[in-house]
């Protein structure tokens, strides 16, 4: 059973971060991921003596498991990535219960610490499967005929992610108006609505893909030629699957269902499809990958780290330049051809 002073604390915890630090929704959402691991961790035990519980923190998240999907599947064991985003957030976490809360002067900053990945455990440890959307992926299921106007709005949605390389949350938020495919321009503006990350305010362009900007351009149109205000991932008239009319209004505040009906969306577009379902980030994998790969010199690759709303080129070529398995050893099977052209 959680221990409730720990369930509350963890809130208000969270509330900090979205009212005082101004963490967007997605981020706080992370840390609610993160924090649900401590407080399963301590159980009925108070955070107060977390030095004390056994096994560590640390140790414990070797063992655990994300949530199951839906209470059907059984959840996945943790990467050591993500043990370590746990982790990082753990930290943060009670050095903001040190300086805010009663009772935890105990909890040394030694400690705190200490909640690291085992080196053993780490990243380093485990092979590294580089996964992100394939251009010839999207293809395939914007090939579809939609059968709904659910499928025709998610399909036009997975081109624009692909082409545009946005967070889900911001997209899921983008106005209408905010796009120009004309000009293959995007506001992505907070004051507009946009949820960025970071708050971020920067006008984007679209990657000129011409079969991905048809399938853009096509309903782009039709979102503009409603009357009234609309996302351009727009709710539909009613809750649920039975939707067959796209609803007015901007979408205001949380945007988290927004974004898991997307989600739930493209599974069921991969499954018509056949191809391997990835979450929405991993479109923007893609995008990052195709765009860091087509960058022909070093002006090229900072206009598109710029696009991608990075602040630096080391950001990207660090999240998207790593090379996968295949592309190595197709690069590597090279080597021995050139020498021997030069002895």
């Amino acid at each position: 059973m959680i221990n409730r002073e720990n369930y509350l604390l963890v809130h208000r915890n969270l509330a900090y971060r979205e009212r005082v630090i101004q963490n967007d929704p997605g981020t706080v959402h992370t840390y609610w991921q993160s924090l649900k691991h401590l407080l399963q961790w301590a159980d009925k035990r108070s955070f107060k003596d977390a030095d004390k519980i056994m096994p560590s923190f640390p140790e414990y998240l070797l063992s655990a498991r994300n949530a199951s999907y839906e209470g059907v599947l059984p959840g996945r064991q943790l990467t050591p990535k993500y043990m370590g985003k746990v982790l990082s957030h753990a930290r943060a976490f009670f050095v903001w219960s040190r300086d805010n809360e009663r009772g935890f002067s105990g909890i040394s900053e030694a400690w705190i610490k200490t909640l690291l990945v085992r080196r053993s455990a780490g990243t380093q440890s485990v092979r590294t499967v580089i996964s992100y959307w394939l251009l010839e992926d999207v293809r395939k299921v914007i090939a579809l005929t939609p059968e709904n106007i659910r499928e025709e709005r998610d399909i036009a949605a997975l081109a624009f992610l692909f082409i545009s390389g946005m967070r889900i949350g911001a997209f899921v938020t983008l106005p209408a108006a905010c796009v120009d495919v004309a000009k293959r321009s995007v506001l992505q503006y907070p004051e507009m609505g946009v949820h960025t990350k970071n708050h971020k305010a920067a006008k984007t362009f679209l990657f000129p893909i011409p079969d991905l900007l048809a399938v853009v351009e096509k309903w782009d149109k039709r979102i503009k030629g409603l009357k009234g205000e609309y996302n351009w991932y727009p709710a539909l008239n009613t809750e649920g699957w039975a939707g067959t009319e796209l609803k007015a209004g901007l979408l205001k505040g949380k945007y988290m269902g927004r974004a898991e009906a997307f989600d739930k969306g493209l599974k069921m577009l991969c499954d018509r499809a056949d191809v391997p379902y990835l979450s929405p980030h991993k479109i923007r994998h893609g995008h990052g990958r195709y765009g860091v790969r087509h960058s022909k010199d070093m002006g090229q690759l900072k206009a598109f780290s710029q696009n991608m709303m990075h602040a630096n080129v080391g950001i990207t070529d660090g999240i998207y330049g790593n090379l996968a398995e295949d592309e190595r050893a197709d690069i590597l099977a090279g080597f021995g051809e050139e020498n021997s052209e030069k002895e």
